[in-house]
């Protein structure tokens, strides 16, 4: 398998195009999937101070990918969200940003997507990414 290194300075370089061309401020709240879209909340939170929250997601054990993908949601606290930004580490094979975008709209909340790397067939498109791969393995920098 091929492996593509994103660095720290990788992700610092697109937090600031994040920053640049997309208007956080237009979500009631930022969502974050664990494991790998937790570095992309925290910094995003800390940046603009949006309210946030995390959708608990296993699809993968290293590089095996699981038959079945399991996540819990979040308890929403005193207030519903209207409009959400999930944010994501890499659109794989699209399964579990479809399946999070189908819960939040059953929810009647309006989801936007964002991540760091889409794969070109993955069946899920992102509404908005920063990055284009094909078969790689992207090793990000916090799992080293």
């Amino acid at each position: 398998m091929k492996y593509v290194t994103y660095s720290w300075q990788d992700f610092d370089r697109d937090i600031a195009e994040i920053m640049t061309y997309t208007n956080l401020i237009e979500y009631d709240m930022l969502v974050g999937v664990s494991c790998g879209g937790l570095p992309l909340l925290v910094t995003l939170v800390n940046r603009t101070g949006l309210p946030y929250g995390i959708v608990k997601a296993k699809s993968y054990i290293e590089e095996k990918k699981l038959k079945r993908i399991y996540l819990e949601f979040p308890i929403w606290g005193l207030r519903k969200p209207t409009k959400i930004l999930v944010l994501e580490d890499i659109s794989d094979s699209g399964r579990t940003l479809s399946k999070i975008v189908k819960h939040f709209k059953k929810e009647n909340i309006k989801v936007e997507t964002l991540a760091l790397f889409y794969r070109k067939n993955s069946k899920f498109r992102p509404d908005y990414y920063l990055n284009i791969v094909n078969k790689e393995w992207v090793v990000m920098p916090w799992e080293k």
